[in-house]
């Protein structure tokens, strides 16, 4: 908050605004300019469940149906959620804010159901002494005790404890993996991504761009990619098998730089050669059957050849380049080992 000040002013350091007639000072910017000291006690998420009425007045005018508000049949966190994103009205979803709001909201309740969680664990009885408070401290032990608050906070150490847990179990009694695969959108050449922003957003000019759709609208296109994912999932995991029949699976989505999801898949497939137990004939077959570096020829499959030019070939760049020296000389080299 900027406020003009005075030199009769009772918090005359407090102030911000500075006359332009008024004689220069060479001084730190620290020294001459300061935020306004704020008096007011601050907002208790815990107990004002009106937060989001007041906060944002422009998604309700009316000041109700706010996520605590009284209903006949009561609502879950979580559905409200739900209804709101998935509303014919597309402000919520397209109000950036709100929606780190809701995420906020989200990582607050997380916290104290995994305080409420541990609060009902442990025995409130006990009588913990110094020195035991001190072997404790020493052991590592009272610091790991509290790491399971955040377990159910999402990208916390502690939240990916379980699943992390989990693949170590499935490649421990099901074997190596087999196939590592990576699925990524490609947003900007995507046409049915582009109809489905367009179809949902109608009332959008028409010159804005897919990047302009999707930084609008970045639910609508999370669901998009969500379900395209779980087709391709679906496809994969079904009857017609085309890397073989998968009888173990698992995944995890990540967001990019650029903010687009993505998703890490983990397949285990029935049969499969492991190397250094089978043969080397036996994986090499394995793979030719399964994976391949031949481009087909653009005239009897244009599409895929096309494709397989933008997505599925490596350019150099200075990402990807590498210079090292060797002897007298320097020379570049790809990271990913392309010629």
């Amino acid at each position: 908050m900027l406020s003009q000040r005075s030199p009769s002013d009772e918090y005359y350091q407090q102030f911000t605004i500075h006359c332009l007639n008024e004689p220069r000072k060479n001084a730190k910017d620290t020294e001459l300019y300061q935020m306004l000291r704020i008096e007011n006690d601050p907002i208790n998420n815990f107990e004002d469940l009106q937060l989001d009425l007041k906060f944002f007045p422009h998604l309700f005018p009316y000041a109700k149906n706010g996520q605590y508000s009284e209903r006949k049949i009561k609502l879950t966190s979580s559905e409200f959620v739900k209804s709101q994103l998935m509303s014919m009205n597309s402000s919520f979803r397209k109000d950036s804010q709100y929606l780190f709001f809701l995420l906020h909201e989200s990582n607050l309740r997380a916290l104290k159901a995994g305080i409420y969680h541990k609060l009902n664990t442990i025995n409130m009885r006990t009588k913990l002494t110094a020195s035991k408070c001190l072997e404790l401290l020493n052991n590592n032990e009272l610091e790991g005790n509290l790491t399971t608050i955040f377990a159910k906070l999402r990208n916390t150490s502690q939240y990916w404890l379980n699943p992390r847990s989990d693949i170590e179990t499935m490649i421990t009694w099901y074997g190596p993996v087999t196939f590592f695969l990576t699925l990524s959108p490609g947003e900007y050449n995507w046409q049915r991504l582009d109809f489905y922003l367009r179809e949902m957003n109608s009332n959008v000019e028409n010159g804005k761009s897919t990047s302009n759709l999707i930084s609008l609208d970045s639910v609508s296109t999370s669901r998009i990619v969500d379900n395209e994912f779980k087709a391709m999932l679906d496809f994969i995991t079904s009857k017609d098998a085309p890397l073989g029949k998968v009888s173990h699976y698992a995944w995890r989505r990540e967001y990019q730089t650029r903010g687009l999801q993505h998703f890490h898949t983990l397949l285990w497939i029935e049969g499969a050669p492991i190397i250094g137990e089978n043969t080397t004939d036996e994986v090499v077959k394995f793979i030719s059957n399964t994976i391949t570096c031949h481009k087909p020829n653009e005239h009897d499959f244009p599409t895929i050849s096309e494709r397989i030019e933008m997505y599925q070939t490596h350019k150099h760049n200075s990402y990807c380049m590498r210079s090292k020296k060797t002897g007298t000389r320097i020379v570049s080299s790809c990271r990913f080992g392309f010629p």
